[in-house]
């Protein structure tokens, strides 16, 4: 199967969870995150791998397919937070290169990163 990251082919509120490690391929990252929390069910999660940013220790430089980059991860995890996501957990990992795997709830009250 295949499909269109900035338009989903799932009914609203119909999946349990969401993973993603292309984030750095988007054209349009808010359109993504709002398909993402219409697919999500209320108690679903969104998982993301997000690569360390250019200016993070180990970070990367964006290479020749990305349509988009950031200077810190940080960034990228608060974006998504500024789109009605919390962060419940972050994961550190460094292979296949350094960055994290976070997991956002949908619509949760309050920021806590339990890692």
């Amino acid at each position: 199967t295949h499909g269109d990251f900035h338009h989903l082919q799932f009914a609203d509120q119909s999946i349990d969870y969401v993973f993603t490690n292309a984030l750095d391929h988007s054209f349009d990252t808010t359109r993504i995150l709002k398909e993402i929390h219409r697919v999500l069910k209320p108690s679903g999660c969104f998982i993301a791998e997000i690569a360390a940013g250019s200016r993070d220790e180990n970070g990367l430089d964006h290479g020749h397919f990305e349509c988009m980059w950031w200077e810190r991860l940080e960034s990228v995890s608060e974006m998504i937070c500024e789109h009605e996501f919390s962060i419940l957990h972050r994961n550190p990992f460094t292979e296949p290169w350094a960055g994290e795997q976070i997991v956002f709830s949908k619509n949760a009250e309050a920021n806590r990163d339990v890692a």
